[in-house]
């Protein structure tokens, strides 16, 4: 079970300010700070919702012991596996053996097969770290479906801004083309 998934904020957004403004229609720059927030908030929404990194970026993942033959790597793609931690049944800190395992990442769930068994652990909460790199390599990479759900979501929160009863879901439409869905076998 995922105890806990972090990541590092990507160095790109999947979308420009100078694309969103295209987008809303907006001339000028007295709005770019405005609009700049609106992409990273509204490319974090689409992330988690559709289960995805967008732009390449380092994940971790915490786990309490391991479970199974497989491990699911949420928040895909990835691209790279750097570690796999854990501390032992005498509380001593490992590092699983790279060849010790094999990376799935041609399947549209990331998964992290073992070769023989996964190492006892002390079953302690958190116990098992897993950092990982995942997302497109770059902007261009990003299929168009993607960025048009992100720029729908930046117009969405600019148009209606301090308006909280509305609401609209053509953007999980949109990302439903793409999103991961998780059965809970796999967790």
């Amino acid at each position: 079970m995922i105890i806990y998934s972090n990541a590092t904020l990507p160095v790109t957004q999947v979308v420009t300010t100078a694309e969103a403004k295209a987008y809303l229609k907006i001339d000028g720059t007295d709005e770019d700070t405005l609009v700049a927030s609106l992409i990273a908030s509204a490319t974090a929404e689409c992330e988690a919702y559709a289960g995805l990194s967008f732009i390449t970026r380092t994940r971790t993942v915490k786990l309490s012991s391991f479970y199974g033959r497989d491990l699911i790597l949420p928040y895909g793609p990835v691209t790279a596996l750097t570690s796999i931690a854990y501390s032992d049944e005498e509380d001593d800190p490992q590092t699983v053996d790279s060849a010790d395992y094999t990376l799935d990442s041609a399947s549209g769930l990331a998964k992290v097969r073992v070769t023989e068994s996964w190492p006892y652990t002390n079953r302690i909460l958190n116990n098992v770290t897993v950092t990982y790199v995942a997302g497109y390599t770059n902007a261009a990479a990003v299929p168009e479906v993607i960025k048009l759900a992100v720029k729908k979501r930046v117009a969405f929160h600019y148009e209606k801004r301090g308006d909280e009863s509305a609401d609209s879901t053509d953007w999980m439409d949109l990302l439903d083309t793409v999103k991961v869905y998780w059965n809970a076998e796999y967790c």
